[in-house]
């Protein structure tokens, strides 16, 4: 995958990858929206690792040990219009605090459940 231009979307979810894993990707310039939801294995470390990725506008993180504390992490991707989160691990005053960062960007905290439904809490504009 190295200097691949040519994707724009990857959705790797649930795929068991991990921070080593993510560094495999690192490496696509073009990359535009990128979901890793449903990976337990990553860490903000991980996360860390992409924000070289600059054009990623869409980025889904629900399902992965992102915290809270990857809030500068997560705004170092400079273009996002929408970031994904899960309730487990955000408390509304964390997503007011990303939020905030975010600016325009739309932020979605995904609820858990069971059977990881599509059920939505949107915070902010979109």
């Amino acid at each position: 995958m190295q200097g691949d231009s040519t994707i724009s979307k990857l959705i790797l979810s649930g795929c068991d990858f991990n921070d080593e894993s993510l560094k495999l990707i690192a490496n696509i310039p073009e990359l535009h929206e990128l979901g890793i939801g449903r990976n337990q294995k990553i860490t903000t470390a991980g996360l860390k690792s992409l924000t070289k990725l600059k054009w990623v506008s869409e980025l889904q993180l629900f399902g992965t040990n992102i915290s809270p504390k990857a809030i500068d992490v997560i705004c170092e991707f400079g273009h996002l219009k929408k970031v994904t989160v899960n309730d487990k691990l955000w408390t509304n005053n964390d997503a007011k605090l990303l939020q905030q960062r975010l600016g325009k960007a739309g932020l979605v905290i995904r609820k858990s459940s069971k059977n990881e439904d599509v059920n939505k809490h949107h915070v902010g504009e979109m």
